[in-house]
């Protein structure tokens, strides 16, 4: 009989090793999916607020780029600020790729979520200093990490995106990038 409760007691603490190695990121990942899924179908059957579209325009700099009339749906998302924005629809016009995107309140909430819960079991909680006790001389990794890290935890990467020009209406952005340059002449072909 103890024997039994022992394996038990090992195998549920082995279990929750493993939760807490990869599980939990598992599991984000399936709720993240649901979501998303959940979300283009209603974009499909065009259940959202046409008011709670915002308006991203980035210039082209793309030769023979002709004007399209109406707008097309288009999936995709981009991530703003700490919050995401599903592609709604898109269209061409002037040199500018005009896109109308909608706030995903509910994958943001989640990334939030798995941030902090990252943070919580790994005890990588920003701005809280580790307590040390007197007579404490235990090594810990936080402990050892937090000596040698000069940097901290800003381990932001920069945007591709330079500059970010809000424009007159609250609901519009544009986007300012580096133009290409299209190609003098294209590469010759060789024939044998």
């Amino acid at each position: 009989m103890l024997t039994t409760v022992k394996k038990l007691a090992a195998i549920v603490l082995l279990l929750l090793l493993l939760f807490n190695l990869a599980g939990y990121k598992l599991w984000f990942y399936y709720v993240q999916e649901q979501s998303d899924a959940q979300l283009v179908s209603n974009l499909d059957r065009q259940l959202y607020n046409n008011q709670d579209l915002i308006t991203l325009q980035i210039p082209l700099s793309l030769p023979y780029q002709t004007d399209q009339k109406d707008f097309e749906r288009v999936d995709g998302e981009i991530k703003l600020n700490g919050q995401v924005y599903k592609y709604v629809m898109r269209k061409v016009q002037q040199g500018k790729l005009i896109v109308l995107c909608l706030p995903d309140r509910a994958k943001t909430r989640l990334e939030t979520a798995k941030d902090d819960f990252f943070k919580l079991t790994n005890s990588l909680q920003a701005g809280t200093p580790v307590k040390k006790s007197a007579n404490s001389n235990t090594l810990s990794l936080s402990n050892l990490l937090s000596e040698f890290d000069t940097q901290g935890q800003n381990w932001l990467l920069k945007p591709f995106i330079k500059t970010i020009k809000y424009t007159n209406s609250p609901n519009k952005v544009n986007y300012a990038t580096r133009s290409l340059q299209p190609l003098d002449q294209p590469p010759e072909m060789f024939m044998m």
